[in-house]
């Protein structure tokens, strides 16, 4: 509509209206809907890896998105994810009032200030100052942070057994 020719790679920082022509500034509310949402691809692997997480771990999804889409990305997870519930669905436009034990994001500012032990940075052009840990895909993800969720699971186990030899 525009004629503009932004590309992913052009998007440095998280406002992407800094990236587009002055009189594309009302992008997101000019083309945000419910069916875009509703009709977004999920990043290749997501569900497989977050499907055997829930398994043995408890997940949430933690948005920042505005109240007249919240409907749109619940049904969103619904289709994804089959072990989703409504329950597992936080909004909160401000995620560092949010604490769990880890964070997975793309947006440098929630990272930077979440109570969250572990920190995760989905890495996008926008973020490539994120010093912490990083990861490019889900799989990657479920490989390298393989021992994170071990650790987790044995604080569990931990927390339920009074003998050492159990642990072993």
């Amino acid at each position: 509509k525009y004629k503009d020719n932004v590309k992913i790679e052009d998007i440095t920082e998280y406002e992407v209206q800094k990236f587009l022509k002055p009189d594309c500034e009302n992008i997101f509310t000019e083309f945000m809907c419910r069916d875009l949402i509703e009709n977004l691809q999920e990043n290749t692997g997501v569900s497989k890896v977050l499907c055997e997480l829930a398994k043995d771990n408890k997940i949430y999804f933690l948005s920042a998105t505005h109240p007249d889409f919240v409907q749109a990305k619940h049904n969103w997870l619904k289709k994804h994810f089959p072990f989703y519930t409504a329950d597992m669905f936080i909004v909160c436009k401000d995620k560092n009032l949010v604490k769990g034990d880890l964070l997975i994001d793309d947006c440098l500012d929630y990272l930077k200030h979440s109570p969250c032990p572990h920190k995760i940075c989905f890495s996008k052009p926008w973020n490539t100052l994120y010093t912490g840990h990083k990861m490019t895909s889900w799989t990657e993800f479920y490989k390298s942070f393989q021992p994170i969720i071990d650790y987790y699971k044995f604080i569990e186990k931990l927390k339920t057994t009074n003998n050492i030899a159990d642990l072993i």
